[in-house]
């Protein structure tokens, strides 16, 4: 509304002549975040952290199936079919990328104690089985994939190219050194191709 937007108009304009203002609003911002981490509504994700949070999630109940109500696909659906329709209207050349995970059906012992990530429901946080969570991650890269055709963007299934594996993965989704290069690798062809038509569209070059 109309207060926030003069709020944070006059946040920035004194952030960007105070240094005190600086530092303490970020030691203000520090501070928030400590407190959603401690009431468990944000994440520290640091190497030193992590083991912390696999522990926390071999102790959260398990399911092998959970059917969400409502779907959150929906809302996701509706948010990126509004993203995909402003970069249209604006002519934004857009590649959209599959999200890869670890999680299949066939995961070793070694695989599933890097896992950390839990689902929320009304009951709380839930362990959920590998595969279930492996055609969760599908879905929404389904649905990117059939609105990226839609809107004529670039779709780029990185989930079909990146294998599952712990060279490329160091836990449920994030990549190692190896793993970061392999995606890039996976996407340079599709954003070399990009960036050389938009170079001939628009500067006339070759």
């Amino acid at each position: 509304d109309i207060a926030q937007v003069k709020t944070a108009g006059w946040k920035k304009a004194l952030r960007s002549v105070s240094q005190i203002y600086r530092h303490v609003s970020y030691i203000f911002y520090v501070r928030q975040q400590e407190a959603k981490i401690e009431k468990g509504n944000a994440v520290l994700l640091t190497t030193k952290n992590l083991p912390v949070l696999q522990a926390r999630y071999r102790k959260y109940p398990y399911l092998e199936e959970l059917t969400r109500v409502p779907d959150p696909c929906d809302p996701y659906r509706k948010y990126l079919d509004a993203l995909f329709a402003f970069l249209s209207s604006n002519q934004v050349p857009t590649l959209v990328l599959a999200q890869p995970t670890l999680w299949s059906d066939r995961m070793t012992d070694h695989e599933k104690s890097l896992l950390w990530f839990p689902v929320a429901t009304t009951n709380g946080f839930r362990r959920l089985s590998p595969s279930w969570m492996d055609r969760e991650m599908t879905r929404y890269n389904i649905l990117q994939k059939t609105l990226s055709a839609q809107y004529g963007n670039v779709y780029i299934p990185l989930d079909e190219i990146i294998p599952k594996s712990t060279n490329v993965f160091y836990d449920d989704c994030h990549y190692t050194d190896n793993g970061n290069r392999s995606m890039a690798e996976a996407m340079y062809p599709q954003v070399q191709a990009a960036v050389k038509r938009i170079a001939k569209d628009k500067f006339g070059v070759p």
